[in-house]
């Protein structure tokens, strides 16, 4: 895969996790306003979204994606 691939991979599964967790969130949680429901999710998305890294070897440079898991 290309680098802009990969870049546009990772942004699909960002908000994707978002999304998931923004609902779990909501659903669980009635009482809390939309900001802080946005910075809960927003920290723990960026915890659990795939990260880019670049990794130099002999024969080429090449990135992938590092997740938590």
């Amino acid at each position: 895969m290309s680098k802009t691939q990969l870049q546009i991979l990772s942004k699909v599964i960002f908000a994707i996790i978002f999304a998931i967790i923004w609902f779990v969130i909501n659903y669980l949680f009635d009482d809390l306003n939309t900001g802080k429901i946005a910075a809960i999710t927003g920290a723990i998305t960026y915890v659990l979204s795939p990260k880019m890294k670049k990794i130099d070897s002999q024969s080429a440079e090449s990135i992938q994606m590092k997740w938590i898991f």
